[in-house]
């Protein structure tokens, strides 16, 4: 008796990890990396010139990219951990991918202006105290606005880029809010689904 009890006990266990993972892996994480990309593709609305290589466009596959691979279950023995994304834990080794994100996610107060390493070269601007990205291989700058270098700008006619973003932007915003409307929910279906599979094997 004693041991069939323990039997039942060990499969309703090993049913229920099962389902809260396939729960998981349908329903929450596919919402996750939605709510994340859309938070991404709404920074678009921001105006960038035509011009500009840090255009939000070139980052959205590497961010979707990382989001495939990110681990959001990590199951140590009969404890499953639900992981959300942010900046730091998306993918750490990765973070010069997403370097533009960062910048936009932390704001950058003051003003200024997009510059490929062509046009500093030729208008011999100081990056010292600039923003420096790697896009293909090529660096580009974010440098500070002034009034002498626009002017040095549009008398080379080059274009004048302006970076938009200056106020942070939570691109892994409503991810938290997600999952505590929903958790309750996703346990309880899970645990449903478990008892069913139960029942089915002991009939």
């Amino acid at each position: 008796m004693v041991d069939t009890v323990n039997k039942i006990k060990t499969s309703l266990i090993d049913n229920l990890e099962k389902e809260i993972s396939f729960e998981l892996n349908a329903n929450a994480i596919p919402e996750i990396k939605e709510i994340i990309l859309r938070n991404y593709q709404e920074l678009s609305l921001y105006r960038m010139h035509r011009d500009s290589v840090l255009g939000l466009d070139n980052f959205y596959n590497n961010l979707q990219r990382l989001l495939d691979e990110f681990l959001y279950l990590e199951i140590k023995g009969s404890k499953i951990k639900l992981k959300v994304p942010d900046i730091v834990t998306i993918n750490e080794s990765s973070i010069n991918e997403l370097k533009v994100l960062l910048v936009i996610m932390e704001g950058l107060a003051g003003s200024y202006l997009e510059m490929t390493q062509e046009e500093v070269a030729r208008l011999n601007i100081p990056v010292l105290n600039s923003i420096e990205f790697t896009v293909n291989l090529k660096k580009v700058y974010l440098v500070k606005r002034t009034a002498e270098i626009e002017s040095a700008l549009a008398f080379a006619g080059m274009p004048i880029k302006p970076w938009p973003f200056s106020k942070p932007e939570d691109v892994f915003a409503g991810t938290d809010k997600l999952i505590n409307e929903n958790i309750d929910r996703w346990i309880k279906s899970s645990i449903k689904k478990a008892r069913s599979k139960l029942i089915q094997e002991y009939k």
